[in-house]
């Protein structure tokens, strides 16, 4: 991926801007610039004097939405790589992809919100990796007609051969001819420069005859060399005007020894309209002879299906747009379905072409395709390295799963010499010389490498100690090949760190037996390497395991403790801690809400991003950032250690179970507010129960003595005898009797509800020391 990057990211969330400009930072970014909205987005790209190599843009925005940002920067001229990133509907998103490809912007994808890692990583990788088909309409001006004209005659076109493979054995089928442009002064030119000038002043029907002639000239030596393949043709709507074309295309194969039936015309969709019945004699005609017809571009023209069927086609072929990336494009998906299956219906042989990643050739195999054309099988290249790349392909599909051994040699005999040997058991790969072996290690994994000693530039035994002296490489055995049989020579050899030593010329099957033997002992070796590897990081594992298990359950008995929901935010930031991991916490109760971190109440940014993740999943990631949300509580952790996925996956178990403790401490709190609530209130009405009853006993014992003495003053007054007043006294304290036996049974109810209180007491006090 290109270093130093440059990024400008417009958005009108202040979240989303944070949070993708510190992925795109984590992922190598140098520098990212962000703008909020549209309209500050165009004023910066203005004001910049080295513009960004990508623009990262969202589409729904209120002052300057996405679609008139892009067209302001289409304006502008801008060449380099555009994202755009949108949480709307599929069908909008599809839109704004296809404007922006109108508006001729190098557009790599349309994200969907949130944006997800992988995505982006793909996105920056692509930017080294734009087609030349992406660029080249930018740089490069078409000829005019007196150039075209000029070079029709001195030879100027020149045919570049794209392979079509079948996705059924994986072989070469066919490869499409693409006409190129040799100029003088500006090198090799796209058909984009000289195609539509050719179709414009009649000279369509020359440069296709041009083409087809090359074209078969090359498969005719393909034949007498043992290739068999076919080819195929573009073919203008312009030369089906020609009545006799059949005849001189039919000519001209027949010239070139080939047969008709191994050439392939292909007609865009587009293009067959125009005269529908004269297009129909001709490919009718064409058919006739032999030739194949191919339906190109398929699903991109307006053609009423029912003159696609009356038309002889034998083939259909996919458009690029609805196959790169179908995979995670549902519309491009749907059409390509339906596509296949109407090729299917038709009994036609189908074909897809733009098929760039490992994703698209998965998707087109599961559809049921026949052949596959792109960039993930190879790009178009000139005829004198086709067969070239034809082995190479026919021998990595043959043989993936041999071991692959470097054949370092500057004398192409020796290298053909000991390919023929060994190519039967393994795969043989070939460097000239140890600088091109050295670079080639650093993209071709190997198992062993056979290295010549004398060569030009470094020879074998320098060769050899830079590979030993690189951790990466050190561990390929190399076996030394050399004319000399002198001791010194094998001494320098084992002192380089070679592993053996076989002198020119060398016996085939003393050769095969080093080679199995070293690669025998080096499996056995890493399988050793391997098990040691497993058994050292299993008891590792287990240790780390334990003692996060321990920082768990420590953590979790802290929970216990505690009464207030700020005493267990700091006892969950506590808990943290004790794993390295910093972050924030929040509680959520009905009566409150408060957010936490390390250095006490969260800022309001940090509140915001919090209220945001509660709304993901109950589990979210993003790279080095993990938000666990339960019903009262959510955890935000900021430096997750994404570079260890295995401690990732413990951590993230742990700290879900501390999260569940901490939420359920919460509730338990929460009910202790209320029962403390309760209790008080029950505390505070009985004591006024217990006020109550003291009072009225009080009353009715000062009611009582007044009521002796009113009748003592009574008896005077009244006159009454003994015998009247004994009377008297002996009924009214009958009747007191029994009031105060009434009154003793009150009162012991009254202590009993008076130890009550003070139990009730003591328990509400305990629960706050708790």
């Amino acid at each position: 991926m290109k270093t130093q990057l440059v990024v400008l990211f417009v958005d009108d969330d202040e979240f989303q801007l944070e949070f993708v400009s510190d992925m795109l930072r984590a992922l190598g970014v140098a520098e990212v610039l962000t703008a909020n909205g549209g309209k500050e987005g165009l004023a910066l790209f203005d004001a910049l004097a080295n513009k960004p190599d990508l623009l990262l843009c969202d589409l729904s925005m209120p002052d300057m939405d996405g679609i008139e940002f892009l067209r302001h920067v289409a304006e502008r001229g801008y060449q380099g790589a555009i994202g755009i990133l949108s949480g709307m509907e599929t069908g909008l998103r599809k839109a704004a992809d296809t404007l922006a490809r109108a508006y001729s912007l190098n557009l790599l994808g349309v994200m969907e919100k949130p944006a997800r890692r992988e995505a982006l990583i793909s996105m920056l990788v692509q930017i080294d990796q734009l087609r030349p088909s992406q660029v080249e309409h930018v740089t490069e001006a078409s000829l005019s007609v007196e150039e075209v004209k000029a070079g029709l005659a001195q030879g100027r076109i020149e045919i570049f051969f794209q392979p079509k493979v079948a996705v059924s054995g994986r072989r070469m089928v066919g490869v499409e001819c693409l006409a190129r442009w040799r100029h003088p002064e500006r090198g090799i030119l796209g058909p984009h420069t000289f195609i539509g000038v050719a179709e414009q002043h009649g000279l369509i029907d020359e440069l296709t005859l041009v083409v087809l002639r090359r074209a078969v000239s090359h498969l005719a030596e393909w034949q007498r060399r043992g290739h068999d393949c076919k080819i195929a043709i573009n073919l203008s709507a312009d030369n089906l005007n020609r009545l006799d074309l059949p005849e001189i295309f039919h000519k001209i194969v027949q010239d070139a020894g080939v047969a008709s039936q191994q050439i392939v015309l292909e007609i865009t969709e587009g293009g067959l309209m125009k005269d529908f019945h004269l297009s129909l004699d001709i490919l009718t005609r064409l058919r006739l002879k032999g030739f194949s017809l191919s339906v190109d571009d398929f699903g991109t023209g307006y053609s009423n299906m029912e003159k696609l069927k009356q038309l002889p086609f034998s083939e259909l072929k996919v458009d690029r747009t609805f196959v790169s990336g179908a995979a995670e494009d549902p519309i491009a998906h749907a059409i390509l379905e339906s596509s296949m299956h109407l090729g299917r219906t038709l009994g036609l042989n189908l074909v897809a072409e733009g098929v760039e990643t490992q994703e698209d050739w998965d998707l087109i195999e599961k559809l049921g395709c026949d052949e596959v054309q792109g960039y993930f099988i190879a790009k178009p290249m000139p005829a004198a390295e086709l067969l070239d790349w034809k082995k190479e392909w026919e021998r990595d599909m043959n043989n993936d799963d041999l071991p692959r051994i470097l054949n370092v040699d500057d004398d192409a005999m020796m290298r053909e010499l000991t390919e023929d040997m060994l190519g039967g058991s393994f795969q043989v790969l070939a460097a000239r010389n140890g600088e091109e072996c050295l670079g080639m290690l650093q993209k071709a994994k190997v198992d062993l490498i056979l290295l010549d000693v004398e060569m030009p530039g470094i020879d074998g035994y320098e060769t050899c100690r830079r590979l030993k002296a690189d951790d990466d490489l050190a561990d390929i055995p190399v076996i030394f090949l050399s004319g000399h049989d002198h001791i010194e020579d094998r001494l320098k050899g084992y002192e380089a760190g070679g592993e053996d030593y076989i002198v020119k010329p060398f016996d085939p099957v003393e050769l095969e037996s080093k080679v199995k033997n070293l690669l025998r002992l080096r499996r056995e070796r890493d399988q050793q390497k391997e098990m040691a590897s497993y058994a050292s990081s299993t008891a590792m594992t287990a240790m780390t395991s334990m003692s996060e298990m321990g920082a768990l359950i420590e953590t979790m008995k802290s929970f216990n403790a505690c009464n207030t929901l700020i005493a267990l935010a700091d006892a969950c930031l506590a808990g943290l801690a004790q794993y390295g991991l910093q972050g924030a916490v929040q509680i959520r109760t009905p009566a409150e809400t408060l957010t936490r971190t390390e250095e006490g109440e969260a800022s309001p940014l940090i509140v915001s991003v919090v209220n945001h993740m509660t709304k993901m999943e109950r589990i979210s990631c993003f790279k080095s950032r993990m938000c666990i949300t339960y019903e009262h509580l959510s955890l935000l952790i900021n430096n997750m250690p994404e570079e260890d996925p295995e401690r990732y996956g413990r951590l993230r178990d742990h700290l879900a179970m501390m999260a569940d403790g901490a939420n359920v401490r919460v509730e338990g709190i929460m009910l202790g507010n209320a029962l403390n609530s309760v209790v008080e209130k029950l505390t505070g009405t009985l004591a006024k129960i217990d006020e109550a009853q003291r009072q009225s006993r009080a009353a009715i014992n000062l009611g009582f003595n007044a009521f002796n003495d009113e009748v003592d003053r009574a008896y005077i007054s009244l006159g009454l005898t003994d015998a009247q007043e004994a009377f008297m006294s002996k009924t009214i304290r009958a009747g007191i009797d029994k009031i105060l036996n009434a009154e003793s049974a009150s009162l012991e109810v009254q202590n009993r509800l008076s130890s009550l209180i003070q139990e009730l007491k003591g328990l509400s006090a305990q629960e706050k020391r708790l």
